[in-house]
Formats: C-alpha cells, structure tokens, sequence
C-alpha cells in the first residue's frame, strides 16, 4: 500500500469520528481518540504503523482542519435547513428566508413622583359655617391650598390660639362627642388620606363651650395657629370675632367637605 493510500485510509477514520454534519460535543473527543490510535498505530496495520508515526504531525493538521470544516459547513447546513413552525419552507421559488423579528424593545415606565404633605405656608385658613346651640359654639375651618403643587393631608391639625398676638394656651381633643359634632343629622369624618389640588379645599368641623363652668375665667382668642399633619409650619387664622373657649376645642379630623355647612 502506498502512502498516499494510507494518508486516504487515516482521513477516513478521522471523518468517521465526527459527524458528517453538525459535530456534537462529543465530536472532539473522538477525533482525539482516532489522533491517539493513528500515534500508536493500533488503527493500522503493522507494515503501515512506521509510516503513520513518521508523518503524525501532518496528520494532526489535517484532522484539525477536517473538525474546522466540519463545523462549519455543519452549522451552515444547520440554519440553511432550519424551518420556522406553521411558515413556509425557506428557500423554496417565492418563499424567501425572512428573519425573525427583533425581540421588542423593554421600555420601563417612569416612577410616579411622591406628593409632598401640605405645608402650612402654602395653605389660606379661614373660618365659616358658624353654628351655635345651648352655649355650644362651631363651625368649620377652611384650608385652602394657595399653592402651586398638589399636596397630601391626613388626620388631625394642630391649634394654637393667639390674643392680640400673645400666645394662649388651649386644650384640643378629638373625641367627637360633643353637642353639635354628634349632633348634625350626619357622621362625622373619618381620618384618610386627603389630596389637595392647588386651588382646592379641605375642612376640619370644631366645636368649643362659651359657657364657663370652673373657677378659672374662659380663654379669649383673635386668632388660631393652624398647622397641618407632617408639617412644621402654621397659618395663621383670624376669627371673625374674639372667640370665647371654655374648655378647649374639640375637631374632627381632616375632611373632603364641609360638616357644618347648610
């Protein structure tokens, strides 16, 4: 046998190691396997053994360049053959191959911006719906947000009274059992969450005794400090006329309407 004969014979081993179209994982495995029988010369016969060590090297070469173009030409079969489920054939006279569409693009939405609590620097506060039954007098404080943005309140104010602008002591309680809270032919507001446009308002309904019934003399008051919950700030709230507390003041909490209105 001649060399260029038992050149033929190793090429075809080799080609028989991998697969004749896409080798798999395993393919480089058995063309090392086949390598290793040519080096030995266990996959030839014994008068061809000499030839295949002394030419090893180009053997290896050409066993390299057989994996190389295997792959290739496999992987090239590969997506020329590939056929998209429920299409048409590719490659066929008017069914060009078309591409898949590109995956769609992931366009994550903007988180919405928090809206702050209301500040009582941006707030008007007025007092209306004046009511008055058996030395019990009420109404409801208007908050109005004079702002630009809108803003959030939830609860109870905070009052301060004020006598021609001296600081008053007073008591607030938020008990609702008063003559005219628990007596409107309605309910009283519960506390959740207000959202105040600019331009819009919230209410809070008090009540107050003009009647004293204890030794020391009733608090006189021209104005309220009114301060929002979640706030430091106050607005300051004129009363229409001084108001006489006996007791303190009792209010509900922070509402979407107006308790006392008629």
């Amino acid at each position: 046998m001649s060399a260029s004969d038992i050149e033929k014979v190793l090429r075809t081993k080799l080609r028989r190691a991998i697969d004749p179209k896409v080798p798999d994982v395993g393919a480089e495995g058995r063309v090392m396997r086949a390598l290793a029988g040519v080096a030995s010369g266990s996959a030839l016969p014994q008068r061809q053994r000499s030839w295949a060590r002394r030419n090893f090297g180009s053997v290896l070469v050409a066993a390299v360049v057989v994996v190389l173009v295997g792959g290739a030409l496999g992987i090239g079969l590969g997506l020329r053959n590939r056929v998209t489920p429920g299409g048409p054939q590719p490659g066929t006279a008017g069914h060009p191959i078309v591409s898949s569409p590109a995956s769609p693009t992931l366009h994550v939405a903007s988180p919405t911006p928090q809206v702050a609590a209301c500040d009582g620097g941006s707030l008007q506060v007025r007092l209306t719906d004046q009511v008055g039954a058996a030395g019990t007098e009420g109404g409801d404080i208007v908050l109005h947000n004079g702002g630009t943005a809108t803003c959030t309140m939830e609860g109870y104010v905070s009052l301060q009274g004020l006598d021609n602008a001296q600081p008053v002591h007073i008591d607030v309680t938020h008990t609702g059992q008063g003559t005219l809270l628990n007596n409107n032919n309605g309910h009283l507001p519960t506390i959740q969450l207000i959202t105040l446009e600019p331009g819009h308002d919230a209410y809070v309904a008090i009540q107050y005794s003009v009647v004293n019934s204890g030794p020391s003399p009733c608090a006189s008051v021209t104005a309220l400090l009114v301060t929002p919950p979640q706030s430091t700030r106050y607005s300051t709230m004129a009363a229409p006329s001084p108001l006489t507390l006996c007791g303190g003041i009792d209010q509900a909490p922070i509402s979407t309407y107006r308790y006392f209105a008629q």
